[in-house]
């Protein structure tokens, strides 16, 4: 089948259909350059089709038109934020990520992209990378057709974009880049399961939110539910219609799964009935690869671990990868050459990798505590609103005046969370300050030394 291939060229091939790859090739195609768009789903399950929010400056980043409604379901709503045993801690009423039907997020971006003159190929994957030197200049795609039958196409490009998520499928077959990226381990990755839910008995689930004190349309969340870095969150829609569950946890073995906690809150709300929506999968949290790309291949979104560490959301970041890409690519006489390429990986560490950094930091102080400690740092300021705010937001936290109190009692009153604590809140700025000290120019010597010492700041 490979002698047979069909031959087609572009400027740049983008494999995986998802947000960031959409972005991509929605981006490139915009500054002329000839763009091809592969993904292995048919186009109309490509990339996620559940609930997520993103932060609307996100999508002006991205160069992406913000979502309208139906598309755009909120704007943000505010977040009641409970301890292990119900109690409320406080009220997050300032919350920047709005809420977004992926379906129909995925649908106009394959639709920008179109209009934009991409040519699209579905149920197409790439099986393997030839190379001309170190640098990938063709890949062999199977392509099924919707009669059933395959046939196999050479996608030469100057740019290849893999967007494929974790599994990377034209990272791990290059070897020059996935030397320097790590496979994620599970206690770096996300176990989510989300659902949105018929309401069967309005009546109960009016009941249980007075209980908790909740409002409709408010999201209700407990913390440490499983480990430190763990969540629950629940939501009724206003016509108490639908009900949404999301659940996160670390996909380590001693942790349960995200989809046990899932079933047992689903069991435990009699008032839900059949699921309407769905969404499950693992989520790199780890801080973005050192190297984003090499001459010939550049990764973004998942593949590229471009998620925001403090809860998973990778929508945005990934969104803006691809457009830092293209204007990266488009700014140099060849797309995917070396300087182009490490162009873009210094302006995305800088300007975004710094901020993940700090925050994956952070998240490996917090992952090894247990439930208990984690309410005790709500109780004690050390979450709080302003930082839940700050979180979602996906900002740099800068603490209020007002709260500072609170939290130099609360450490006192707990020298060992302090402790374990203290040391990543100071490593935190630091992390974000390397970042953005990412090398101004490429070269083997200078990037090895900056991994080395951005690798300090993660001790394995």
């Amino acid at each position: 089948m490979t002698g047979n291939a069909s031959a087609v060229t572009f400027d740049a091939a983008v494999f995986g259909a998802g947000p960031s790859g959409s972005s991509a090739a929605f981006n490139l195609a915009r500054r002329g350059l000839r763009v091809a768009l592969f993904d292995r789903k048919p186009m109309a399950e490509a990339g996620p089709g559940h609930v997520n929010a993103v932060p609307l400056r996100m999508y002006d980043d991205a160069g992406i038109p913000r979502p309208k409604a139906p598309e755009h379901l909120d704007d943000g709503t505010p977040m009641r934020i409970f301890t292990k045993d119900d109690r409320l801690a406080f009220v997050c009423t300032e919350n920047a990520a709005c809420k977004v039907d992926m379906r129909r997020l995925m649908d106009r971006l394959h639709g920008l992209c179109e209009g934009e003159g991409v040519r699209i190929f579905e149920r197409a994957g790439a099986e393997g990378v030839s190379f001309a030197g170190n640098r990938p200049s063709s890949v062999l795609v199977r392509r099924e057709n919707r009669d059933g039958t395959l046939e196999s196409l050479r996608v030469t490009a100057r740019l290849f974009v893999d967007a494929t998520g974790m599994a990377g499928a034209l990272r791990r077959r290059t070897p020059a880049l996935d030397r320097h990226c790590p496979p994620v381990s599970p206690k770096d990755t996300c176990s989510a399961t989300q659902g949105v839910f018929e309401i069967t008995d309005p009546t109960a689930a009016r009941a249980y939110l007075e209980r908790l004190g909740g409002n409709p349309e408010e999201v209700l969340c407990w913390l440490g539910v499983e480990g430190g870095w763990s969540t629950i969150n629940i939501a009724v829609h206003s016509d108490y219609s639908k009900a949404e569950i999301l659940v996160g946890c670390i996909a380590e073995p001693r942790f349960r799964p995200s989809e046990d906690i899932f079933q047992e809150i689903r069991d435990g709300l009699p008032w839900i009935g059949c699921q309407l929506v769905s969404g499950r999968g693992r989520i790199p949290l780890r801080r973005p690869y050192d190297r984003l790309a090499v001459p010939g291949l550049a990764l973004v979104g998942d593949a590229a671990c471009q998620v925001f560490p403090m809860h998973a959301s990778g929508v945005g970041l990934g969104m803006i990868g691809g457009r830092l890409l293209a204007e990266c690519a488009s700014d140099h006489a060849d797309p995917g050459g070396k300087d182009a390429m490490h162009a873009y990986q210094r302006h995305y560490h800088r300007r975004h990798g710094s901020l993940m950094a700090g925050y994956d930091v952070l998240r490996r102080g917090f992952q090894p505590l247990d439930g208990e400690s984690v309410d005790r740092l709500i109780r004690n300021g050390f979450i709080n609103a302003e930082s839940t705010s700050q979180g979602l937001a996906q900002k740099p936290p800068v603490p209020k005046a007002e709260d500072l109190g609170s939290m130099l009692r609360g450490t006192i009153r707990n020298p060992d969370l302090t402790a374990r604590l203290l040391p990543k809140a100071i490593l935190m700025p630091m992390a974000t300050a390397w970042y953005k000290t990412y090398p101004k120019r490429p070269g083997k010597r200078r990037l090895a030394v900056w991994s080395k010492v951005a690798g300090r700041f993660f001790p394995e």
